[in-house]
């Protein structure tokens, strides 16, 4: 009876999942607090704001140019009432380049501006998901810890059978020796584990804020992810991945490219300019009287020599266009694949922590614990026993691991995706 209690005790110890720190933050405030504090993308913020001040800039007109000068003044008397067509002259002259060009050139700086911010919203993503790795690491060690702390306490329990039983004349010194070194090594591994728990601690102070660090981060698995989803096909999400910043970036370059190429289209027409001049003449000339000359033109400038040369440019622009759209179309056939691959393997990984937690595990424990009491009382050889033990630990250890590897699936699924779960 005495024998039965403490079976279950163990049993239930061996079981219980590892209770949630209160005052843990949270994975999503971790992620928040960290993609605010990144220097690294305040710093393309601020790229993409200069990129679209320099694209207002590039369709604004060309400062006029006035001049002021003597025309028609003689060379024997530099006499300014001497003749007639003498002036003094005041002119404005506008340049007017291509307006075509400019639009477009003003539309690729524009599509570079989102170019650069759709940059930032990738790196965002990419500092989650990094973030969530680490978070991850540190769940599973945590919870890697308490399992080999139980994990030690069964195999204490057998080597407290196994010391009875030599005492007791049925069992050897050696069945005594085994169960304690299999005792050492996992105390070993917990002191590695403890180290491997320490350095992921200070690894997150590259990321977080004081004021979360203080509160700890989650202690479990479960605590990151409380649900796993149940994630859709990549049909389903087709527009979702469609909008990752990975492919908005590439598809922003395509555009940029495509602007370039219609500006250099545009560069074959005329550029143009616009002139006034105002002439002002001598009244007091002993000519008599004479009316100031008011003068107005259009200047237009013709590219007859350099078609080459931009014929050239437009056949450059022409095959980035097409290389940015093929590069384009290969993002996002990546995505999909990346998807499909992740969402099966997270599909397989449900199944089999269900299977674990609905079979696996009920068999491993009834098993250890018909195994301890037949050894306890000696109807069972101790290598049946240890046998019995160690299957109920490998089948606990597999199982975190497991949890693990769903944990990681789902990091990667969110991040292809780019947003959070909807029950979030």
């Amino acid at each position: 009876m005495f024998l039965r209690i403490a079976l279950t005790a163990a049993m239930a110890a061996t079981l219980a999942t590892v209770s949630p720190a209160q005052a843990a933050f949270s994975r999503l405030e971790a992620e928040r607090a960290a993609v605010a504090d990144a220097l690294a993308l305040q710093v393309l913020n601020q790229e993409a704001e200069a990129q679209r001040a320099e694209a207002r800039a590039t369709r604004a007109l060309p400062n006029p140019q006035l001049r002021l000068g003597l025309t028609n003044l003689p060379a024997d008397t530099f006499a300014w009432d001497q003749e007639p067509m003498t002036q003094l002259q005041v002119s404005l002259r506008q340049a007017l380049p291509n307006g075509r060009a400019r639009a477009a050139r003003f539309t690729a700086a524009l599509e570079g501006a989102r170019q650069t911010s759709e940059q930032r919203d990738l790196a965002a993503l990419e500092l989650r998901a990094a973030l969530r790795e680490r978070l991850i690491e540190l769940a599973w060690r945590q919870e890697q810890g308490h399992l080999l702390g139980r994990q030690e306490a069964v195999l204490a329990q057998l080597e407290s059978q196994a010391l009875s039983a030599f005492k007791a004349g049925r069992g050897g010194e050696s069945d005594v020796l085994e169960v304690r070194l299999a005792r050492q090594a996992r105390v070993q591994a917990q002191l590695q584990n403890d180290t491997a728990v320490a350095s992921a601690e200070a690894s997150l102070q590259r990321w977080l804020p004081e004021a979360l660090l203080v509160q700890g981060a989650p202690a479990s698995l479960t605590e990151l992810f409380p649900t796993f989803t149940s994630w859709p096909t990549s049909a389903a999400v087709e527009d979702r991945l469609a909008a990752h910043p990975a492919a908005l970036r590439l598809e922003a370059g395509w555009k940029m490219a495509g602007a370039q190429r219609d500006a250099a289209k545009a560069d074959f027409g005329p550029d143009y300019a616009v002139d006034f001049a105002y002439g002002a003449r001598d009244d007091l000339s002993p000519l008599g009287r004479r009316p100031d000359l008011l003068s107005a033109g259009i200047t237009i400038s013709l590219p007859l020599f350099g078609r080459e040369k931009q014929a050239q440019g437009l056949a450059a622009a022409e095959l980035r266009e097409e290389g940015q759209r093929a590069a384009l179309q290969d993002a996002l056939r990546a995505l999909k694949a990346d998807y499909d691959s992740r969402r099966s393997a997270a599909k397989q990984q449900s199944d089999a922590l269900t299977h674990y937690e609905t079979t696996l595990f009920p068999l491993a424990e009834r098993h250890w614990e018909r195994s301890l009491a037949r050894f306890a009382e000696g109807t069972l050889p101790f290598d049946r026993a240890l046998a019995a033990a160690l299957a109920l630990l490998s089948t606990q250890s597999a199982a975190l691991d497991l949890k693990r590897q769903r944990a990681q699936s789902e990091s990667a699924l969110l991040f292809l995706v780019g947003q959070e779960l909807d029950h979030e």
